[in-house]
């Protein structure tokens, strides 16, 4: 794998990672708004499932959104420049001396 597929791979990985941990705030906000419903209490699995499934969607709405900016990775191009140089050299007949 080349450095421009895992640098691709690594922005895509760390932009559902990033959606999901800023899901996972909006949940704890859920906890303090409507404790009656979201508990850490004896529907604690209600809670973590819901929170789970926030941040998985959370987490891929963010990494569409990267591969809409950028679908594929790049392809390294190596450019190797040539230049020709021509010399003239003209002999001439006079002797120093």
């Amino acid at each position: 794998m080349n450095k421009n597929t895992a640098n691709w791979l690594h922005g895509l990985f760390a932009a559902f990672i990033g959606g999901s941990s800023g899901m996972m705030e909006v949940s704890l906000g859920v906890l303090i708004i409507a404790p009656e419903k979201f508990d850490i209490g004896p529907i604690l699995w209600k809670t973590l499932l819901t929170i789970f499934v926030l941040g998985t969607i959370t987490g891929a709405k963010v990494m569409f959104a990267y591969l809409k900016q950028s679908p594929l990775p790049t392809e390294s191009v190596e450019i190797i420049a040539t230049q020709t140089t021509t010399v003239t050299a003209t002999p001439t007949d006079e002797k120093k001396g």
